[in-house]
């Protein structure tokens, strides 16, 4: 796996603004939870979408598109968050399953000989 460095940093540069973004119109008890959490799980699916290079061809597209499904479904669950307060056990045991099954898939995925 190569990770190409201004790709890497224009998805940290997104993760971050969206983290922000989740901050900013939270308007519950932990939206410092959800505007950081936003920020690193969202730009981990980015940069596993647009900042790695990895071999043989057919897997990175296998995971290319596992990467940015994840996203939109973490950004799904963030935006949710923002107009529907949760507490911090039940953000850290969605956000967590959620990110564990895709490291999961992305560990499979390049474990398989295509």
């Amino acid at each position: 796996m190569k990770i190409h460095a201004l790709r890497s940093l224009i998805a940290l540069g997104i993760g971050g603004l969206l983290g922000f973004a989740f901050y900013t119109y939270s308007l519950s008890d932990t939206r410092v939870l959800l505007g950081a959490g936003g920020a690193i799980l969202l730009a981990l699916g980015l940069v596993l979408g647009m900042g790695a290079e990895i071999s043989p061809p057919r897997t990175a597209v296998n995971v290319r598109l596992l990467a940015f499904l994840y996203f939109f479904l973490s950004l799904g669950i963030h935006a949710t968050f923002v107009f529907v307060p949760v507490g911090t056990a039940t953000y850290v045991i969605v956000n967590g399953i959620v990110t564990l099954l895709f490291l999961l898939l992305v560990g499979l995925l390049r474990g398989a000989k295509q």
